[in-house]
């Protein structure tokens, strides 16, 4: 196989996981009244909104694959850095794994709080699987610009896709309170 031609896709790669890096894994605090949060008027707080069904779940399920989405976008831009084709394929590979997050994108669109994000996920998980089919396949059949230019539809998934990480965020605070309060 050819080696990995540094360029756009290393420098687009690059920049996507400094700014999955600078958006952290952590939830944002929530906005005020969001979960029954006094209002920062200091007067009695909103009702909390009672999440349907799987929701909060789904909600929590995407929150954890953010993780992960991380950490692979990392490994490409390590892969890419030290040419490693066999960690830039396990990357992409476990890319491709993201069709299990459809399911839950179906459970946040009937609620109108998740509405918004679930549109987000719609454009952008399959984008993300498929530019990481592509990458993977290219590997597998050594063709160096199959690789470059599926490394830059990658970079350009992961750039939506980090645009969207601060309102999961939010959402999974959101999901997480909603969830001790049914404890209570």
């Amino acid at each position: 196989m050819s080696p990995i031609r540094p360029g756009a896709a290393a420098a687009g790669l690059l920049a996507i996981a400094v700014a999955l890096a600078a958006c952290g894994g952590r939830p944002n605090a929530v906005s005020p009244g969001a979960t029954g949060s006094p209002p920062a008027s200091g007067g009695p707080a909103p009702s909390p909104t009672n999440w349907p069904g799987q929701v909060a779940l789904a909600i929590l399920a995407l929150g954890s694959a953010d993780n992960e989405i991380g950490k692979a976008s990392a490994d490409l831009q390590r892969s890419i850095a030290e040419q490693d084709l066999a960690l830039m394929r396990e990357a992409a590979d476990g890319l491709t794994g993201l069709t299990v997050l459809f399911e839950r994108v179906d459970q946040i669109d009937d609620f109108e709080l998740t509405r918004p994000i679930a549109a987000k996920y719609r454009e952008v998980l399959p984008a993300l699987v498929d530019a990481s089919t592509k990458l993977r396949d290219a590997i597998d059949a050594g063709d160096a610009n199959g690789i470059e230019q599926a490394n830059i539809e990658l970079a350009q998934a992961l750039a939506q896709y980090v645009a969207l990480r601060p309102e999961l965020s939010t959402l999974v605070a959101e999901a997480l309170e909603h969830q001790r309060r049914l404890l209570r």
